[in-house]
């Protein structure tokens, strides 16, 4: 398993097929969960009360029953109407790691709703699991289901999900900042344009037509912003294979609105520095909504056209780092210092 959007089908799979029994309270976890899933697109925020009311029932079977929450999710995924073998509790039945895995996924996915109706999901596994979930319980016993499934350490802390969903709000202000000048540029905002996309001999019409390139982009970007599916996730593999130290990515292929957000951008977001935590996400963004590339990043060289070894304008237009501080700067968030640095060139 690779993605998100990998584990999220198998989850919509699994609530679509299959009964969640609580023998605990009497209350089946499904209860709503399979309305969470049930959209190819993304979860529901319509329905995202179902995944508190999950994790106030687990923490409720967990006193009453005075068990861990792994003995508490593997007693309520366990099949009681299950034949033969399988009606054996100490050996596992058929799918149960996979259904307490599906109810596990639900346990640690959250939607936050922000001010002026955005929204934003976050799926913060538990820290300590190296894989997606499924493949983290494939093959499990009972007994190291429970131990494992009782995993509850967050890779994404309150306090991350938080400053991230402040950054995903300054993203929203500095696209719309671009969709409010794009459409007619002012010389203020040609002389930007210039400066992040443009070779120093463009001409006024050159410039126009990179702000009508600029303009679609931003809106796709709005769009997905102001939506109800961008989804902040971990990628564990990733995390545990040295990645965690960066920024962020998305898989281009994935359809679903997923970015996949590192240590970097939470530092960022936590550290007083908001505005580099948004750019990093409107970098992000650009690469699934307009296919940018990578062609260099702020730190390996000058990414203005006009500077001294900077990009070519294809280049910059097609660079995720451009649009990322671009749309940073037209929206007045970029110090003058960074600026400077970024570019090689003076404002």
């Amino acid at each position: 398993m690779q993605s998100f959007e990998e584990c999220y089908k198998k989850t919509r799979d699994q609530f679509r097929s299959l009964k969640f029994i609580q023998e605990q309270t009497g209350t089946p976890f499904a209860d709503g969960l399979g309305k969470v899933f049930a959209s190819s697109s993304g979860p529901s925020s319509r329905h995202a009360g179902s995944l508190d009311g999950l994790r106030t029932e687990i923490a409720t079977a967990k006193v009453k029953n005075a068990k861990s929450e792994g003995e508490v999710l593997v007693a309520g995924c366990h099949d009681s109407k299950a034949k033969g073998m399988d009606k054996i509790f100490g050996k596992m039945e058929t799918d149960l790691n996979d259904r307490v895995a599906a109810v596990k996924m639900a346990r640690h996915l959250q939607l936050m709703k922000l001010r002026g109706g955005q929204s934003v999901w976050f799926f913060s596994p538990p820290v300590a699991y190296t894989e997606w979930v499924y493949d983290e319980f494939d093959g499990m016993s009972k007994s190291g289901l429970e131990t494992w499934a009782s995993e509850a350490d967050e890779t994404y802390s309150d306090a991350d999900k938080t400053a991230l969903a402040n950054a995903t709000q300054t993203a929203m202000s500095y696209v719309m900042k671009c969709m409010a000048e794009l459409g007619s540029p002012t010389d203020a905002t040609k002389d930007v344009i210039k400066r992040w996309f443009c070779a120093a001999d463009a001409t006024d019409k050159d410039v126009k037509v990179v702000a009508k390139t600029l303009a679609k982009g931003y809106r796709k970007m709005a769009k997905v912003l102001n939506g109800s599916h961008l989804i902040l996730s971990d990628e564990p593999k990733d995390r545990n294979s040295g990645g965690w130290k960066d920024y962020a990515f998305v898989y281009k292929s994935e359809k679903m609105d997923v970015i996949y957000v590192q240590s970097a951008t939470i530092s960022a977001a936590l550290g007083g520095r908001g505005w580099l935590a948004a750019l990093t996400l409107v970098h992000e963004l650009s690469h699934r909504e307009m296919s940018t590339d990578d062609h260099r990043y702020d730190t390996t060289g000058n990414l203005s056209p006009m500077a001294t070894g900077g990009l070519t304008t294809r280049q910059a237009i097609e660079n995720a780092d451009n649009w990322g501080y671009f749309a940073t700067d037209l929206a007045g968030g970029l110090p003058a210092s960074n600026r400077l640095t970024v570019t090689g060139i003076a404002a």
